[in-house]
């Protein structure tokens, strides 16, 4: 695959709202039930205290899969689909009934905050301090979840995408620079 080489580089998960809340639990599932270390890459040196990964980062991270009222679960539930609205692009998505399906059978292999209080690695949680989409109460329950391995880090005034849209402006928006920032410097605390 063409890894041989990376072993020795510190790996560190990222992701971005639903993507973020999807990292953390990828990041707890790949430590061992043991809570010994183990690479990423067969053959390859354990990494972490307890972890694949030496860190995660969630920017605008979910902290729930079902993000959704009870009486929205109805509807979904009683139409088969569900239509969901993105706040930036303004476009719809129908989930279909085997989406929730599918979620409600895995909740417990879902469970963020759960992962979240298994990891046994630095966790960052940046919220996006003007996101439509996710409330600062999720990241802050991220970070809390992860204990003292927890940081939540805001970034006031930005987006749900922090300021991004495609093709990226050069120089980059103002509030992508700041996530990236306190990324770089969590991670440099890291060493």
């Amino acid at each position: 695959l063409g890894l041989r080489g990376l072993e020795d580089l510190p790996a560190v998960v990222c992701g971005h709202s639903r993507g973020g809340g999807m990292a953390l639990v990828h990041a707890a599932e790949t430590q061992n039930e043991l809570g010994q270390t183990h690479s990423l890459v067969e053959g390859g040196p354990a990494r972490g205290v307890g972890s694949a990964y030496r860190a995660v980062v969630a920017w605008a991270a979910i902290d729930s899969i079902l993000r959704f009222s009870e009486s929205r679960l109805q509807l979904w539930r009683h139409q088969g689909w569900l239509e969901v609205r993105h706040p930036i692009l303004r476009e719809g998505v129908r989930l279909a009934g085997s989406v929730l399906e599918a979620a409600e059978g895995a909740r417990a292999r879902l469970d963020i905050l759960g992962a979240c209080g298994r990891l046994r690695c630095p966790v960052l949680a940046v919220h996006a301090g003007a996101d439509l989409a996710v409330p600062e109460t999720a990241l802050r329950n991220i970070a809390q979840a992860a204990g003292e391995r927890g940081r939540f880090v805001p970034v006031d005034g930005a987006d749900h995408v922090f300021g991004a849209r495609h093709p990226l402006a050069d120089p980059p928006p103002p509030h992508l620079c700041a996530a990236a920032d306190a990324t770089a410097a969590f991670l440099a605390d890291l060493k």
